[in-house]
């Protein structure tokens, strides 16, 4: 993936979520879009007559979905439970067709192809790096072939709030 896009609205309801995880971290589904596109000729290529570019793969997140609760689609060792993790994407899902069929009234289409593009690890006070866990439940995540693309892994880190 050369490009990933976080909207404004997108980023502010993911850091929205982190500020209410209360200092425990919680997990969050990111859903999206993509497209391929053919990235511009150089001024060579384009004299040659030759194809436009390499083919660049772009990514939109659309929705950052918070899970339950931690640990809501792999284990403590990070392995993925499957039907846990098709059970979390469909909620997510069918959360922004309600939400778009009430922006839209009757007979409106919400976003109904959106994809699983990664997931978000919020943690308090921690470093960005991933852990061996979340690097493990990417990587499981991956073999899953529930992605459209390869994984996409987001830490955001929570500061405890103070009281100055």
């Amino acid at each position: 993936m050369q490009r990933v896009a976080l909207a404004g609205a997108t980023l502010a309801s993911l850091l929205s979520s982190a500020a209410c995880s209360e200092g425990a971290g919680g997990d969050l589904l990111l859903l999206g879009c993509r497209a391929s596109r053919y990235a511009a000729a150089s001024k060579r290529e384009a004299d040659a007559g030759t194809r436009a570019g390499a083919q660049v793969l772009d990514a939109q997140v659309v929705v950052a979905a918070a899970l339950p609760q931690r640990l809501a689609f792999y284990g403590a060792v990070g392995d993925v439970d499957v039907d846990k993790l098709d059970e979390a994407v469909d909620r997510a899902r069918r959360g922004v067709q309600d939400e778009g069929e009430a922006a839209l009234g009757e007979g409106g289409t919400g976003p109904l192809g959106l994809e699983l593009l990664g997931w978000c690890s919020v943690r308090p006070c921690a470093r960005l790096a991933p852990s061996v866990r979340e690097a493990a439940v990417t990587r499981a995540l991956q073999a899953t072939g529930r992605c459209s693309v390869a994984p996409l892994l987001l830490l955001v880190g929570a500061l405890p709030a103070s009281d100055g």
